[in-house]
């Protein structure tokens, strides 16, 4: 019995033992393989690297040009209708091809891609045309995004960068339609070498990708007041001081030219309650001057003008506000507001003076009626007592 015991004891040891050591030994292997990746990548990057000159284009024949392939994600946009700008944030993905930075997979364990640091290998110097900041803009494009590099063998590698943006863009506004308007903006994107060195092109011709949300919202297309009708890309080349959309070939005008992508912006303003609160308001007003003509008395209709005339300043104080400047042609809604406010006040002199034509002591001649056409809008029952009065005049 004591034997078995003995048996059993033993025999649950030597087990923990082995399952001990075989979870060191996964462990172990785990570390290794680790280790060897890390080394792997480390000794990789050291032998890219080494001999490496990230201020020389990466192409082997130098009197050919790099293309540049761009493609470009919008996250979020913001419009500032009183600066005219609009602040664009999202990514910038750029591929092309590396004939320095290369190296044989086979001579690596099968390893195919690395990643290194924006700053230690070549890439291109992006610019904005229109930003705000102007030819000293330097944070608008982020310098520390990791560049991904894919071998083709020693041959060239294909390199992957996606660096982030927060770029604010000066814009023409239009206002002549508020608040039914559509503005179009671009964003202009340029390097500094000449199309010798380096063209800009649209990555597989594909449309720049707006992301403004994920998951359920990612058809997401609002912004504030503002609709996402569409963003497209072109390509325009700059040359000679004109722009034009035919790309260049000759060799001494590529050396005097810049490849120019833009991606073009159209919005416009989402006024779902503009009929509620801004027409309907406005068109109360505008019926208030025209009945009054239809009230017995002058001094009725002078109340409800000059009741007219305050909602109007106390409208126009809110709505000043929430119009944006006029410059160029003012919006059509302003154009009929200001009538409707001239058309106030004048009603509101002739309202007067037909109260003074009524309480006159002597007679109304009547040529004051037919010059003025004061039989046309005086009301009937005040016109019967001014035609009695004016014949009782004559008669005597």
């Amino acid at each position: 019995m004591v034997i078995n015991y003995i048996v059993l004891f033993t025999s649950i040891s030597f087990i923990r033992s082995q399952l001990t050591t075989q979870e060191l030994e996964e462990e172990n292997a785990q570390e290794i393989a680790n280790r060897s990746y890390v080394e792997e990548q480390n000794e990789l990057q050291r032998t890219i690297l080494s001999k490496y000159n990230k201020r020389v284009r990466p192409i082997l024949n130098i009197s050919e040009p790099l293309d540049v392939a761009v493609h470009v994600y919008i996250m979020h946009i913001s419009v500032n209708q009183l600066e005219q700008t609009i602040t664009l944030n999202g990514h910038i993905y750029m591929t092309w091809k590396d004939e320095y930075a290369v190296w044989e997979p086979s001579e690596h364990n099968g390893v195919r891609i690395t990643m290194v640091k924006q700053w230690e290998i070549w890439t291109p110097d992006l610019k904005i045309t229109n930003s705000v900041s102007g030819v000293g803009q330097f944070f608008e494009i982020s310098k520390r995004s990791h560049v991904i590099i894919h071998s083709n063998g020693k041959a060239w590698s294909r390199i992957e960068i996606y660096p982030t943006f927060s770029i604010k863009i000066g814009c023409k506004f239009d206002y002549s339609a508020y608040p039914y308007d559509t503005q179009k903006c671009a964003l202009g994107i340029y390097t500094t070498n000449r199309m010798s060195e380096v063209q800009l092109s649209v990555y597989y011709n594909m449309q720049p990708t707006v992301l403004l949300g994920w998951g359920n919202q990612s058809n997401k297309r609002h912004v504030s007041d503002w609709m996402i009708d569409s963003v497209v890309m072109n390509v325009s080349y700059f040359s000679g001081g004109k722009y034009k959309s035919e790309k260049p070939t000759d060799a001494e005008e590529l050396d005097v030219s810049w490849s120019i992508l833009y991606a073009w912006l159209t919005l416009h303003r989402n006024a779902s309650s503009f009929i509620l609160t801004l027409l309907v308001p406005i068109l109360v007003s505008f019926i208030f001057v025209i009945c009054s003509f239809l009230l017995p008395a002058p001094d009725s209709a002078i109340y409800i003008l000059l009741a007219n005339l305050f909602f109007l300043g106390i409208f126009l104080e809110d709505f000043a506000v929430m119009i944006p400047p006029a410059i160029g042609q003012l919006p059509k809604i302003v154009w009929f507001i200001g009538i409707n406010l001239i058309l106030t006040m004048m009603a509101i002199f002739l309202h007067l003076w037909l109260r003074y034509l009524l309480k006159r002591e002597d007679t109304v001649a009547k040529w004051y009626l037919y010059v003025l056409h004061a039989k046309k809008i005086i009301p009937k029952r005040s016109r019967a007592a001014l035609l009695d009065d004016t014949t009782t005049g004559n008669g005597s």
